[in-house]
């Protein structure tokens, strides 16, 4: 599977709601929840870490690393980001308007959101890989 597959995929949760340990498209999907969607989607079968506390724990980027190698930052990989000095949540790189945008479920927005992947947002980046089954084209 390719790597614009990846982002086009996680598009398709652009709108739905924020809910946490959410795994439907329209109706709920936490951070993690968007590259779990794009995964079962394409049809690869991976273990995500696919629970944790709702108050943030530190944990996530521990449990994605032990399913996802780490990558150069480029369109369809995983970023992992610190929140309040913790690993907290994660998102989907994409192709974005002329540059790299992040696609993921934000609680303070309520909704899964693509938006331009900021220097703000890059500062707190603790981590990218690559989703198992990818292809990417380095």
């Amino acid at each position: 599977m390719g790597e614009v597959e990846v982002y086009l995929t996680a598009r398709e949760l652009i709108g739905t709601p924020w809910r946490h340990q959410g795994r439907k498209r329209g109706l709920g999907v936490d951070c993690i929840g968007v590259p779990i969607y794009v995964l079962n989607q394409l049809g690869i079968k991976k273990d995500l870490p696919v629970t944790y506390p709702r108050s943030p724990d530190g944990t996530m980027k521990q449990k994605i690393e032990s399913v996802c190698q780490p990558i150069n930052l480029q369109p369809s990989a995983l970023l992992v980001f610190e929140i309040s000095t913790v690993s907290a949540h994660c998102g989907i790189v994409s192709s974005y308007m002329d540059g790299w945008g992040l696609i993921h479920a934000w609680d303070l927005v309520g909704e899964v959101v693509e938006h331009r992947l900021t220097s703000n947002w890059l500062r707190k980046v603790v981590g990218c890989y690559a989703l198992p089954g990818v292809n990417y084209g380095n």
